[in-house]
């Protein structure tokens, strides 16, 4: 725990000279000396920000000085290397700071502008590709410092042009750098010494003249004033034309913007002491066009003298002297030029008139540029009026259509709770089904479950009779005992005492080894019969005695074996069908049918053939690991049209071969392998209980077999059954193939 408080307070400490070292470099030097007060003084990393503190002041000695105390290692030692760079460039010790550089391994953008002072070669053009450099990478901060740089070395070098382009980049990005921070780090941010030198202006060299106060800044101040109070571009462009020929004194001033196609066009025109009437609209395209295209000003003294303009036709034309022609531009993009001219006096425009034009131009662009944004913004505002009206509409007209659908809505409510609650209960009992059929046979399972009476279920052939055993099973006390399936129907009479009750070593021939029968492999547990009908009588009398006594006598042996057993047992028929027949002991019947529990076919719980679908084509999506596929509409109604004579076994069936043959995510009708065949009418009876039912099952596989010429196989698919179930109904129907048929 202690190494644990030891590490909290360096991340702490980590964190508070991070806070410190920015609140320095944004000029906030009372803040970060505050915050390393209390603080070893012993630290580097504390000796980096005082080095901040000192260079945001311009006391580079002493930034030299705390900058060599920071001895650190890692990201302190390499920012303390170049801070200690920075300071020993603006003293003027340049061999010194070509050693720090051999120190600073890791090469960063900070330390590409700071060789940039000690290149060989020119070092503006150096800078000028540091500062480039810098913005490609995305460093602002660094492309920032850079033009700061260039422009206090322009400075020096008395270049004004150069100082001016440099500055108002740098400012640009400066500005932009500021409004990024938070307020708490913006409050000093201009009053490092660079940043505020660049902001003010570098000082004119002595011996050269300036603009009288009164006569240029005055004005230049009053126009930019009005173009930033105007947020019309008609009457901007108006602004910024007279504006321009009050500044310079101009014959004629015109404002030209590119349109649409890239071309410039005239937005407006002015003279200095009257409007032009349309025979003096005329100017030099050339000149305007090679200033954007170039994006440098043309200024010359005499045109039909200037190697630059002379070839122009347009300036003999218009007999040009003066003329002054800038790009305007902002944030990279060209909105046009601002074109002047005199055609009467040479060399109208000094460089102080450039100079001032220049600024007015790029104060003109930054308000062209507000006009378009405000102009972008209304043409918003209206089309978002426009939509939210038609949103309204579109509401009124959604409510009109929903008025009157509460009931309905309230109504889809109630059944979805209810498919719920019964999509609850078969999830319970393992079934599938929300018909009211099946909500009959949940509720009956309920009760038999939790109750130890015997149960006989009935139903047809693949209505999950056995589904419904296991259910029971699970649902009882004895779930965690044995359950134990067994069809009598299945195993050879001779075989089937051997089956229930066991057999020792020897009992009969072939008899090598004992085996237990199924009521011992059951005890504890439940017993499933199914096909009791088909048990012959005497087994039914041994069944009858097992199920009194609970005992069993395995064949061969002299001792019983006590058991404790649930049995349940199933049937196609009703048992007291079987019993008027004579295929079944009335005193078994009273054993086995204490709760009978018949489940419906599906021909009459169609209600419940969606979710079975669905259930069959997710299990069988995720035995063979491949998407779920789905059926068609088509495909839906078709199966809903269909009797399903072998029930939900014969539905798993045909959406088992659906899912083979269907080549993409979707089955078809035409993939379900159900044959449309119009039953006779001797089908056509009443079916209404099981005898007449058989009946026209038998009926309708006669049909099938002549409709295939006796094919028993091509019969068989077309009612939908397997073939093994298939050729179990000819042999309960009696039916035979004719001599040289099949």
């Amino acid at each position: 725990m202690l190494w644990e408080g030891e590490r909290d307070a360096d991340q702490g400490r980590a964190s508070l000279l991070t806070r410190a070292e920015l609140q320095a470099y944004c000029g906030n030097e009372d803040a970060a000396l505050c915050l390393i007060a209390e603080l070893d003084p012993g630290s580097p990393s504390l000796a980096l920000v005082r080095a901040r503190v000192a260079a945001s002041r311009g006391d580079w000695e002493s930034a030299l000085r705390w900058a060599n105390h920071a001895n650190g290692d890692g990201a302190v030692r390499t920012r303390a290397l170049q801070v200690a760079a920075r300071a020993t460039i603006e003293l003027g010790r340049m061999t010194e700071a070509s050693e720090l550089f051999d120190d600073i391994e890791e090469p960063s953008p900070e330390a590409g502008l700071l060789r940039a002072h000690t290149v060989d070669g020119d070092v503006a053009e150096a800078l000028t590709q540091a500062a480039h450099d810098a913005s490609r990478d995305g460093a602002a901060r660094i492309a920032a410092e850079a033009w700061t740089d260039l422009a206090l070395l322009c400075q020096k070098r008395n270049d004004d042009e150069g100082m001016r382009k440099a500055t108002m980049r740098a400012v640009g990005l400066w500005d932009d750098l500021a409004m990024t921070l938070p307020p708490p780090l913006r409050t000093g941010f201009w009053s490092d010494v660079r940043r505020q030198s660049v902001r003010t202006g570098a000082k004119r060299p002595k011996g050269r003249a300036s603009a009288p106060p009164g006569k240029g800044l005055r004005p230049l101040l009053v126009s930019l004033r009005r173009l930033a109070s105007e947020r019309d571009l008609s009457k901007l462009l108006d602004l910024i034309t007279d504006g321009a020929v009050a500044l310079s004194g101009a014959e004629r001033g015109f404002v030209l913007l590119v349109d649409d196609k890239g071309k410039l066009e005239t937005r407006t025109i002015r003279g200095a002491e009257e409007q032009l009437g349309r025979q003096t609209a005329a100017f030099s395209r050339s000149i305007a066009e090679t200033v954007l295209i170039d994006g440098e000003p043309v200024v010359t003294v005499d045109a039909a003298q200037d190697a630059r303009v002379q070839d122009y036709m347009s300036v003999h034309q218009l007999m040009l002297k003066s003329v002054a022609c800038m790009p305007i531009e902002t944030r990279g993009r060209t909105w046009g030029v601002l074109y002047l001219e005199h055609r009467s006096a040479r060399g109208r425009f000094s460089g102080t008139d450039l100079s001032m034009l220049r600024a007015f131009a790029d104060q003109a662009a930054i308000a062209i540029e507000t006009a378009h944004l405000l102009e972008r913004v209304e043409s918003q505002k209206r089309d978002l009026e426009h939509a939210n009206e038609a949103l309204q509409d579109a509401n009124v007209r959604l409510e009109d259509r929903l008025h009157g659908q509460s009931e309905a809505l309230e109504q889809t409510r109630r059944e979805i709770v209810r498919l719920q609650g019964s999509t609850a209960a078969g999830d319970r009992w393992g079934l599938v089904g929300v018909s009211e059929e099946m909500q009959r046979v949940y509720e009956v399972l309920g009760r038999v479950a939790i109750n130890e009476v015997p149960v006989v279920i009935t139903g047809e052939s693949g209505t999950g009779k056995e589904l419904v055993a296991s259910a029971i099973h699970r649902g009882s006390a004895r779930a965690d005992g044995p359950y134990v399936s067994l069809s009598c129907g299945a195993i050879p009479e001779g075989l089937l005492e051997s089956e229930l009750f066991g057999h020792v070593a020897g009992a009969f021939t072939g008899a090598a080894r004992g085996r237990a029968g199924v009521f011992i492999q059951a005890n504890g547990g439940t017993l499933f019969m199914d096909e009791i009908a088909d048990m012959p009588p005497r087994m039914q009398l041994d069944l009858l005695r097992v199920l009194q006594e609970c005992r069993v006598r395995p064949v061969g042996s002299a001792d019983e074996k006590p058991v404790d057993v649930r049995v349940i047992t199933a049937s196609k028929r009703p048992l007291r069908e079987l019993i008027d027949e004579g295929r079944l002991r009335e005193d078994l019947y009273y054993r086995l049918a204490v709760v009978e529990l018949e489940l419906p076919p599906l021909r009459e719980r169609r209600a419940d053939i969606p979710l079975l679908c669905d259930h069959f084509l997710r299990r069988i999506a995720k035995e063979r690991g491949e998407p779920k596929k789905r059926l068609s509409r088509s495909a839906v109604r078709r199966l809903a049209a269909h009797d399903f004579p072998g029930n939900v076994r014969e539905l798993e069936h045909l959406l088992v071969n659906a899912t083979v043959f269907a080549t993409g995510g979707t089955i078809d009708a035409e993939q379900l392998a159900i044959e449309e065949m119009p039953l006779p009418k001797r089908a056509e009876r009443d079916v209404s209980n099981y005898r007449h039912f058989k009946e026209a099952e038998r009926d309708r596989i006669l049909d099938a077999l002549n409709a295939h010429g006796w094919n028993r196989a091509q019969a068989a698919r077309s009612l939908g059954m397997a073939r093994r179930t298939f050729y179990r109904r000819l042999k309960q129907h009696g039916i035979e193939l004719p001599q040289g048929k099949g």
